[in-house]
């Protein structure tokens, strides 16, 4: 296997950042997936532009969220999984080889106590200042930081070898993989599941009807997207027409983003487990459908004979 050069950021890399990084043989830039624990900002458009930069990328994923839908995100955002097996985001236990098995995730974890578990591929964590140009540390990489050497599991590895350094214009980590954890990018889902709203903040007073998605999934994915800071609420109904969400949302606008107003985006799963954060109207009628969704501009009053 060939030895790819790759880094890891909190925040999605601008394009500059990114050609600096292709320009300096970097193979790799790898990002984060929504979910409990990881309080990131990446989305789905970020990780196509590493794709046209012409570098590959894997996607950290939080344990505390369903692994079966964490692979589907993944899947729709063409990108590897990996779980971030960290005890800030779940505390360690007998969960994560299931979690594994379900996500078929490669798995992130530090290297003291390092688990032997199954994965598609494994990446540790062990910080050193000399450039190791090695996917797994030796026994004496291990003694150096004075932790209990881990054997180097089957199949593709990768190391974490240094955090939070600046380059190429980032606040980064660096690391080493091997190039196999790249080659199973999932297949891309269809143009359908990804769905792109443009968001208008409505006048003052003025009644306005909300957009309706029926037959949306868990599995659905949305970007919302503004041209100049606004609210917009969003209302989830059951076929059966019991609401599952409804909960305000604030986009800041395209000031944020380098490439455009690409503000919030996700999978519907993410709001389904979390109870209304305000009261929403009834839905329309029973729809038949799996969910329905209705995206209403404003977040402040609403009226229930919208519908």
């Amino acid at each position: 296997m060939t030895l790819y050069a790759t880094v890891d950021s909190f925040t999605a890399p601008s394009d500059a950042q990114l050609e600096r990084a292709r320009y300096a043989g970097v193979a790799g830039w790898n990002g984060y997936l929504p979910g409990l624990g990881i309080d990131s900002n990446w989305t789905a458009p970020d990780f196509a532009r590493i794709r046209a930069a012409g570098l590959d990328s894997i996607a950290y994923a939080s344990g505390n969220e369903d692994p079966h839908q964490m692979a589907a995100l993944a899947a729709a955002w063409r990108v590897r999984g990996c779980l971030d097996d960290e005890p800030g985001i779940r505390a360690f236990g007998s969960w994560e080889q299931a979690w594994l098995d379900a996500s078929g995730f490669g798995h992130y974890h530090e290297a003291w106590d390092y688990p032997e578990l199954r994965a598609a591929f494994h990446i540790i964590a062990l910080y050193q200042q000399q450039n190791p140009s090695a996917s797994w540390p030796t026994p004496e990489d291990f003694a150096a930081q004075r932790v209990r050497a881990a054997p180097r599991p089957g199949g593709a590895c990768g190391w974490q070898w240094r955090a939070n350094v600046i380059t190429y214009a980032a606040h980064v980590d660096l690391c080493w993989f091997d190039s196999a954890i790249y080659t199973q990018t999932p297949t891309p889902t269809e143009e359908s599941e990804m769905q792109t709203f443009i968001v208008e903040p409505s006048p003052p007073g003025e009644v306005v009807t909300p957009t309706l998605v029926p037959g949306v999934t868990g599995s659905t994915s949305i970007v919302l997207a503004a041209f100049t800071p606004c609210a917009v609420t969003l209302f989830l109904w059951d076929e059966h027409g019991n609401t599952v969400a409804a909960r305000p949302l604030t986009l800041s606008g395209n000031q944020p983003k380098v490439l455009g107003p690409v503000e919030v985006s996700g999978f519907l799963y993410q709001v389904f487990a979390v109870p209304p954060a305000i009261a929403g109207p009834a839905a329309p009628a029973k729809s038949g459908v799996p969910y329905l969704l209705a995206l209403y501009p404003g977040s402040s009053t609403y009226s229930a004979s919208l519908f």
